[in-house]
């Protein structure tokens, strides 16, 4: 009978939207192969480009470019300045179904700052491809970004991406890049040997308090040779279910940077940590850095750093009212300012050397998760934060979860001993909820289905990764109704 509702209500919806609707224009599609030319249109699967920059120049607001699998080997950097997509019609740039575009940059040693880089450039959609090898000193300990969003460069989605093997930072945001969402996605094994590895980030957000707003949600930083995550300098940034591991270190475990997991600052502060987990790091998993405004950091883990948690007073004596609450440190300590508002950490507890975990063996699926009778469960204050229990536990972990919870998509690791396991991506085209190559009816009956919901990611109809399935979503269905691979 619930069936025979829904497909009314669909249909009810078909007739009185669609008959007096015109749904929006499908964008153009073009494809990006090794084989191809830029001579050709680019328009199908057997004319392709020859180069991602040729797809870029080409495209619009509304059009999607599709990057068959393989090697490109760049002479030159891929760059594209002040064009926009809209909030509803954005350039879409994918790997093609399942295949691994990898954009090397062995050979561009151009002298540019990224060997990708969006300058001016608003709504966009990266998704799938991998950027490594950048090669090039730019200035006195600076060397190639393997991405970079520069300028005005704001509501841009970077999704299931991978940043690997550059001499600069693998992912990098500055000047007024704001309102950026980075998903599913990781930067490893980037190292500047200029430096000694001192420059080297997973992820950055720096050198300018403007670039603000931008969110990071299940993304993972290991073996970077500085830190995983900088934001020196940077405005007001959020992670979320992120994970940040053996940075200052390369694979033999040999000393390189700083290898902060989570670095916070210089700058004004403002950031917000939600069930992050930083784990051996050569210095600090969570570090305030001398920011000058609270930090906010909720229900997150530290294991085998050299310091945890480092919240102590700035360098010029001041003693900032952090906030942390519900979070776990195990093995390594923590420091505190006097003026650290804290509640329910584990080091508020008597049992603060023994959290309870599974296991600690990095090699092990139980990987600090909670074990069941974890003096962790049900002891944290309750934060009205969306998808935990009243009260929560303590820590990253919830009951029963491992690290490969928080991680919403199947990306691709060179080091799957020390990586969580994946587990299946999102779907390829806006709208398309079953991950069926289409949008369509069924999408819509899954939208309705988990209307006002509080969930994440299209499987469940949040189109938009707002943690929200609500109108927006509906419309962003709407405007790819018929779309398909």
């Amino acid at each position: 009978m619930r069936k025979i509702l829904l497909v009314i209500v669909f249909l009810f919806t078909l007739f009185f939207f669609f008959g007096t609707h015109q749904l929006a224009a499908q964008g153009n599609i073009y494809y990006v192969a090794t084989n191809g030319s830029d001579s050709n249109p680019g328009t199908s699967l057997t004319t392709p480009f020859a180069s991602l920059q040729k797809g870029m120049n080409v495209a619009s607001s509304g059009d999607t470019v599709y990057v068959r699998g393989g090697t490109y080997h760049l002479n030159a950097s891929v760059s594209i300045s002040g064009k926009d997509g809209t909030s509803q019609s954005p350039i879409q740039v994918f790997a093609y179904q399942n295949e691994k575009p990898v954009l090397d940059g062995t050979n561009a040693n151009d002298g540019k700052w990224a060997l990708v880089s969006i300058k001016d450039a608003s709504y966009w959609h990266f998704k799938g491809l991998v950027i490594k090898n950048t090669k090039g000193v730019l200035a006195t300990n600076n060397t190639k970004r393997g991405m970079q969003f520069v300028g005005d460069s704001s509501w841009n989605v970077i999704e299931n991406m991978e940043f690997s093997y550059n001499e600069g930072t693998g992912l990098h945001f500055e000047d007024y890049a704001s309102n950026n969402k980075i998903i599913d996605s990781i930067s490893h094994h980037n190292f500047d040997q200029v430096s000694g590895g001192t420059n080297s980030d997973g992820f950055a957000v720096k050198n300018e308090v403007t670039a603000a707003n931008n969110e990071f949600i299940s993304c993972q930083a290991y073996f970077n040779s500085d830190d995983g995550w900088d934001l020196w300098n940077g405005g007001p940034t959020t992670i979320r279910k992120s994970i940040s591991y053996r940075n200052g270190f390369n694979d033999l475990l040999q000393s390189l940077g700083d290898g902060n997991g989570f670095k916070l600052g210089l700058g004004q502060g403002g950031h917000t940590l939600i069930q992050d987990v930083a784990w051996g790091n050569k210095y600090r998993g969570f570090d305030h850095n001398n920011a000058g405004k609270p930090v906010f950091v909720y229900n997150n883990t530290a294991y085998g750093n050299a310091v945890d948690y480092n919240f102590e007073v700035t360098n010029t004596g001041i003693a900032v009212a952090h906030q942390l609450k519900n979070n776990i440190g195990f093995g390594s300590g923590t420091k505190m300012n006097p003026n650290v508002v804290q509640a329910k950490n584990s080091w508020n507890y008597s049992w603060e050397a023994n959290p309870g975990f599974v296991s600690t063996d990095s090699l092990s699926v139980n990987f600090l998760s909670l074990s069941s009778v974890s003096p962790a469960l049900n002891a944290g204050v309750n934060l009205n934060l969306e998808g935990f229990a009243n009260p929560p536990d303590v820590g990253a972990l919830q009951e029963g979860q491992k690290l490969s919870d928080l991680l919403i998509g199947a990306t691709a690791t060179p080091t799957p001993a020390n990586n969580p396991t994946a587990i299946p991506t999102v779907a390829d085209i806006p709208g398309d909820a079953d991950r069926n190559g289409k949008v369509d009816g069924v999408d819509y009956v899954i939208w309705l289905n988990h209307y006002n919901q509080a969930v994440l990611g299209p499987a469940s109809g949040d189109f938009d990764y707002s943690n929200k399935v609500d109108g927006v979503d509906y419309v962003i269905w709407l405007n790819n109704y018929g779309k398909q691979l």
